[in-house]
């Protein structure tokens, strides 16, 4: 009997030896031994900067040397040391050299981490918990310091996680890193002051908007401000009785889209509320006041759609937004189907398109439910010119199809070729336009409307081309009574041009290269001829093209 008291007192005693030492493993450095025994060290890893100490396992007597080579993968020098510090994160071996007759080698790894500080948020519960998050996976395990208790946490829990603190206004928290097995010389966090503060809702919504996705669908934005640490859900009414949640989780942004939630069809508007939880009790919960909101019946997926030509004479196709759902354009081409543009967004930009062609598109949105395929028409603004004289155009422009609850008033604007210069239209009284050589050679002519919202229509720019027209007088009498006595010109836009005088035999009896020159009327040999005469004027545009205008005139005696 008492063999059997003593036996079981012995098993007593075995079993709280064990069950110390699970618990307090964490904390008891192993030893790390070598790859053939003959050294070890306390930590195998640690942060830097992180020193070693070689334990040396077997006794081969003061006469044997012993070296170490403690960075040998990088090929450092050999020391006599049995201690080393490392200063810069790495992986290095220690290499040890016994010189006992044939060298003896032995080595071990060393990892060397930077000493990272963790990052971690926690949320209110109540008095007296809190709840951690550790929101990086750095280390192997954690250990959170209060004034009164210490924490352990290993990354393989479940995380958050609850601690239970001290009914205080407020406690200090500290957070440290380790590695298994490692060197406890890692980050630690700086201490953060928390009040302890019981759950409260303190999520405010600044604004919110549903709209009609398709049947029984609906999207929601919501606009909030929240505090940063507190837990939050949000729910919202998917039928007359059932609060559905929809989120869970910080609310660190200032905004949150729920493109697609299901609801109950007899339901004319959307509630919602945003809830505070406590993550360390399922049961702790501070509803949020419920947040009503009209469902827009309107079903369309068009609720602005227009086409414009851009500065590049593209067309772009603009339309509202619609994440539930694609758009697709089938393009024409002088009302002939031309081509299917599939699957575009808003503001795409169709670079096919050709001058003198009138174009079309019927967009198509297939929503991603059951609902019917919609489709819209648009047609941009058209601009024809014809030439009415030199330098003067007629226009007629063909107003295009849109949806933008206005019609728009349009205005004509002449610009040079970049659009870097760029005026209105004036009209002529014969409704003519008439361009001048103030935009350059090249120019553009288009249509431009805008609306009270500030959406501006433009049609195709039509490419035009300033022809310059030198006045050249039809008749001059140099008769000396004192009127048109000279032969003038006039309208010349550049200083690098030839004039010149042929009479009808073509010989050439007057040339100048002055502006401000003039033919007296007089031949070589100072004779006055009377007759019809030849001119001939060539130049050079900015652009450096060559140009020629020639006609004819009458000296009269």
């Amino acid at each position: 009997m008492i063999k059997k008291i003593i036996i079981f007192s012995f098993k007593l005693i075995v079993l709280r030896i064990t069950i110390f030492v699970v618990l307090i493993l964490p904390f008891i450095a192993v030893a790390q031994i070598s790859q053939d025994a003959s050294f070890s060290v306390a930590y195998q890893r640690g942060c830097a900067p992180f020193t070693v100490n070689i334990q040396e396992l077997i006794d081969y007597g003061d006469e044997v040397p012993r070296n170490y080579i403690y960075e040998a993968n990088l090929g450092t020098v050999t020391s006599v040391d049995t201690f080393y510090t490392y200063e810069e994160p790495g992986d290095y071996l220690i290499y040890q050299i016994i010189s006992e007759g044939d060298d003896r080698e032995d080595s071990l790894w060393i990892q060397v981490s930077d000493p990272v500080s963790p990052e971690f948020s926690y949320f209110y519960c109540d008095r007296q918990h809190l709840s951690i998050e550790i929101l990086d996976d750095y280390y192997d395990s954690y250990r959170v310091y209060t004034s009164t208790d210490t924490f352990m946490h290993s990354k393989e829990e479940a995380n958050p996680f609850t601690i239970e603190v001290p009914e205080v206004d407020s406690i200090d928290l500290i957070i440290e890193g380790f590695y298994d097995g490692g060197q406890p010389n890692c980050g630690s966090s700086p201490v953060q002051s928390v009040l302890m503060l019981e759950l409260t809702n303190y999520s405010t919504v600044d604004s919110a908007y549903v709209k009609y996705v398709c049947q029984n669908e609906v999207s929601l934005q919501i606009y909030y401000e929240a505090d940063s640490t507190t837990y939050y859900n949000i729910e919202y009414q998917s039928t007359p009785d059932v609060f559905t949640p929809i989120y869970d989780g910080l609310l660190d942004s200032n905004s949150l889209f729920f493109p697609s939630l299901p609801f109950d069809a007899s339901l004319s508007s959307l509630c919602f509320r945003i809830n505070a939880l406590s993550l360390c009790n399922d049961e702790n919960i501070v509803l949020g006041d419920s947040l009503c909101l009209d469902i827009n019946s309107d079903t369309t997926a068009f609720n602005y759609a227009y086409a414009t030509y851009d500065s590049e004479n593209h067309i772009a196709l603009h339309f509202s937004e619609n994440n539930n759902g694609l758009f697709h354009a089938v393009k024409y081409v002088n009302d002939v189907l031309f081509d299917t543009l599939f699957n575009i967004q808003p503001g795409y930009i169709d670079p096919s398109v050709y001058p003198i062609r009138k174009y079309s598109y019927e967009l198509l949105f297939t929503p991603s439910c059951d609902a019917s395929i919609q489709t819209i028409k648009i047609t941009p603004t058209y601009l024809e010119l014809s030439d009415y004289y030199t330098n003067a155009y007629t226009s007629e422009y063909f107003d295009g199809t849109y949806k933008l609850g206005q019609t728009l008033d349009y205005q004509l604007i002449n610009s040079d070729q970049t659009e870097s210069i760029a005026q209105p239209v004036v009209l002529t009284q014969l409704n003519t336009i008439n361009i001048t050589h103030d935009l350059g050679t090249h120019q553009k002519i288009w249509a431009e409307g805008t609306n009270a919202a500030g959406i501006t229509l433009r049609s195709n720019a039509v490419k035009i081309k300033f022809n310059p027209v030198i006045y050249v007088p039809e008749a001059f009498s140099p008769n000396g009574n004192g009127i048109n006595e000279t032969l003038k010109f006039y309208g010349l836009p550049t200083d690098q041009f030839t004039f010149k005088v042929f009479n009808l035999a073509g010989k050439e009896i007057f040339i100048t290269e002055q502006k401000d020159d003039f033919w007296d009327g007089r031949q070589q040999n100072g004779d006055i001829v009377k007759g019809s005469y030849v001119y001939q004027v060539n130049y050079y545009t900015e652009e450096n093209e060559l140009l020629r205008q020639q006609g004819s005139f009458v000296l009269i005696k």
